[in-house]
């Protein structure tokens, strides 16, 4: 999921050759994903990301899951909903770039209204809209 930045225009490289080949057109990446009405391999990483954090922290996962992902605690009703607090990290490649550690940190930056969604499904409607995830 959070590959090299090589690895990841690799990926993104064969996609749009994919969608050139299938839809038989010269237009660029970003057009055909508009007008196929997709999105990127990244973003749909992101996207099962989020989701899998909602589910865990809505109990929904697993019941090992659940402790997975923890939130934040805090004495203040926060502007951007319950926050995920963050694990200490000591490397780079093992720390913040951990599934653990960027899955909590874009968590953190989602808008309250998604992160408060009283089911699975309003919380998939509402990050689709939101940003550019």
């Amino acid at each position: 999921m959070f590959s090299r930045k090589t690895l990841y225009s690799k990926i993104e490289k064969i996609h749009y050759k994919t969608l050139k080949i299938i839809y038989q057109s010269d237009d660029g990446y970003n057009d055909l994903l508009l007008k196929t009405g997709t999105v990127s391999i990244h973003q749909r990483h992101l996207r099962f990301l989020m989701t899998e954090i909602y589910k865990s922290i809505s109990q929904l996962n697993p019941e090992f899951m659940w402790s997975y992902f923890t939130k934040k605690d805090s004495s203040y009703s926060l502007r951007k909903g319950p926050a995920l607090s963050l694990p200490k990290t000591r490397t780079f490649y093992y720390g913040t770039n951990a599934v653990h550690f960027r899955g909590s940190l874009i968590w953190n930056n989602l808008p309250a209204d998604v992160k408060t969604s009283n089911s699975l499904y309003e919380f998939k409607t509402k990050f689709k809209k939101s940003r550019k995830y």
